[in-house]
């Protein structure tokens, strides 16, 4: 669920680029974090291991994870998102995809995961830490989070520091679902909450610079299970 910039904030190269985010992340999977993404699974993950994509928007990710043999499953709430989803499932006619209509809270419900992938997610949430406290629950290997954390901890909610946003409503299909307003984490919280959900190891992965340029306030981390 990653997000264009606000208008009010853009630049003209920005703007520019705005252009192009209806495909890229929807159809069309971001090359750098796709890359990043599939050199983790292919170290902690076999081929034919069970892997989710939370919050998939078209699958564009999904589908990758399938084609490398991967049995993936995408999560998308958006009734008109998961319509999508079911068209490219039928089109790559790869027997090892399916989509799920829901909300990533319920997660658990369909079981455990060798490989979890939640990209743009976590700072839609106004519960992050419990909710990763789910992704332990649910998560036998690894977990890929790419997310935003706060710069600022002025505020505080599930005994974490961090700062409080407020969503933009569910007209807007970059928005959150479920919440009115979302809380940011900062880092040193949001990787004290993933260790504290039962990973052993929580890395950031400082090259992944295509996705982390300008923006100093988000980054990718791979969290494991040994």
């Amino acid at each position: 669920m990653d997000e264009p910039p606000r208008p009010e904030d853009a630049t003209r190269e920005d703007l520019q680029l705005t252009e192009s985010w209806s495909a890229e992340g929807w159809d069309i999977p971001n090359p750098g974090r796709l890359q990043v993404a599939l050199d983790l699974l292919s170290v902690a993950c076999r081929p034919g291991a069970s892997v989710v994509d939370l919050g998939c928007l078209h699958g564009a990710y999904t589908v990758e994870f399938a084609k490398l043999g991967y049995q993936a499953a995408g999560i998308e709430a958006r009734t008109e998102n998961v319509a999508r989803c079911q068209e490219r499932a039928a089109e790559s006619g790869l027997p090892n995809l399916r989509f799920i209509q829901d909300d990533v809270r319920n997660l658990a419900a369909y079981g455990s995961f060798d490989a979890v992938f939640c990209c743009g997610l976590l700072y839609h949430l106004d519960e992050p830490v419990k909710f990763l406290q789910t992704l332990g629950q649910v998560t036998s290997r690894l977990l890929i989070l790419q997310t935003h954390f706060a710069l600022y901890d002025d505020d505080v909610n599930e005994g974490r520091k961090g700062i409080w946003y407020d969503e933009s409503g569910p007209g807007n299909p970059w928005a959150s679902w479920g919440n009115r307003r979302s809380f940011w984490l900062i880092k040193e919280a949001l990787l004290d909450a993933t260790q504290d959900a039962g990973f052993d190891l929580v890395f950031e992965l400082h090259d992944h610079v295509v996705d982390i340029k300008g923006s100093p306030s988000r980054g990718m981390f791979a969290a494991i299970k040994v």
